[in-house]
């Protein structure tokens, strides 16, 4: 069936990517600063490692990652692997992510009075 092959299709693109096109799509798509790049470049880091060897404990340990990149990158190549997707289209945004403040964050209008009259 066309959705199965177009899958298959995808994720053989991922195994096929090169270390170079690994650090090239970590640059320019998912936004990752080079330091981490350069790291991924000397393990040797191509599409197969990508696809089946990316996790949290491998790029805090060896890549020595922060967690914001992290869970980007791992985002990012959740989303790599996906149908549909390619390289270009599964890139980390460079706009700041805006999270609604938590109902625990809000001060009823009252009470922000009075503390400024304090």
């Amino acid at each position: 069936d066309a959705f199965v092959s177009r899958t298959v299709q995808q994720e053989d693109k991922v195994d096929l990517m090169t270390v170079e096109d690994v650090c090239s799509w970590m640059r320019d798509t998912a936004k990752i600063k080079e330091q981490y790049v350069s790291k991924f470049a000397q393990e040797e880091f191509d599409g197969w490692n990508l696809k089946h060897s990316l996790n949290e404990e491998y790029l805090k340990n060896t890549i020595g990652m922060k967690a914001g990149p992290k869970h980007c990158l791992l985002d990012k190549a959740k989303e790599l692997k996906q149908p549909g997707k390619n390289a270009h289209d599964a890139g980390c945004s460079s706009e700041p992510v805006v999270r609604p403040k938590a109902a625990k964050d809000t001060v009823p209008s009252r009470a922000r009075k009075s503390k400024q009259t304090m």
